[in-house]
């Protein structure tokens, strides 16, 4: 991350977009304790969401959702011992799309959606070798 910060040093990062191959505890923890930088990373339906109280994979949370409803959750839930916002979208297939964002996920699935744009309108900008699917959204 610091070296797109060193090439773009005039330009603020809205938030940073990733898919589920940027999971795991060490990247959530280096994304909240050493940077600023919002994100909404799109983690697995089999991942598990906790309460506080109960674990349940987001699967579960989200097994009401029809294709093309959303619901974002009103309170964090922790994954992987970091408590985050979460999202979630029913697909047209029914795969479940669930994002988490350290703030308010009222914008986290809109906000996720737009690096499907960057993929599919702008191939060339994406080096799979090095950034894989990492998206940066500028203000």
């Amino acid at each position: 991350m610091e070296e797109v910060t060193a090439l773009f040093p005039d330009r603020k990062i809205a938030y940073l977009t990733a898919d589920r191959e940027f999971l795991g505890h060490d990247w959530f923890g280096y994304l909240l304790k050493h940077s600023t930088l919002p994100f909404r990373i799109r983690i697995r339906a089999s991942d598990c969401l906790s309460n506080g109280r109960q674990s349940l994979k987001a699967s579960v949370v989200f097994a009401h959702l029809k294709p093309q409803q959303t619901q974002v959750l009103p309170k964090r839930r922790r994954l992987w011992g970091y408590w985050l916002y979460v999202a979630a979208l029913r697909l047209e297939d029914n795969e479940l799309l669930v994002v988490v964002t350290p703030n308010s996920a009222a914008t986290a699935i809109a906000d996720y959606a737009a690096r499907w744009g960057i993929e599919i309108n702008q191939p060339q900008c994406i080096d799979k070798d090095e950034i894989l699917q990492l998206s940066y959204h500028w203000n």
